[in-house]
C-alpha cells in the first residue's frame, strides 16, 4: 500500500493462533476517490519490538484498481484461523496459508 495516501485503519488485531501471531490492521478503503486506496489487511512489521513498516497481507483491490470488497474487521476464530469481514460484499473470509 502506498504510504503517501491518507488511509486510516478501522480494525486491528494483536493476538491470534497458529501462524497469525502478529499485528494486523484493516483498511476499509476509500469510496469517493478516483484512485482507490486501502481496501486491505496489512501485517505490521516489527524489529526488536518496534514497528517499522507494513506488508499487505490480503488486498481487496485488483491491479487495475477494481474494488473486490471493503474489509471492516479481523477476528480470530476458536480454531485459531483469521476471519475478515467485508461490508461491501456481506461476506466473511477465512484466508488460508499456501504451502
Amino acid at each position: 500500500m502506498d504510504e503517501q495516501q491518507t488511509v486510516i485503519p478501522n480494525g486491528q488485531l494483536s493476538k491470534g493462533g497458529h501462524w497469525w501471531r502478529c499485528l494486523r490492521r484493516v483498511y476499509h478503503g476509500s469510496w469517493n476517490r478516483e484512485k482507490k486506496a486501502g481496501h486491505c489487511v496489512t501485517r505490521v512489521l516489527f524489529d526488536e519490538g518496534r514497528p517499522y513498516g507494513g506488508l499487505v497481507y490480503v488486498s481487496f483491490l485488483t491491479k487495475e484498481g477494481k474494488v473486490l470488497g471493503r474489509p471492516v474487521e479481523v477476528v480470530v476464530a476458536p480454531d485459531g484461523s483469521l476471519l475478515i469481514s467485508d461490508d461491501e460484499g456481506g461476506r466473511i473470509y477465512r484466508p488460508s496459508h499456501r504451502q
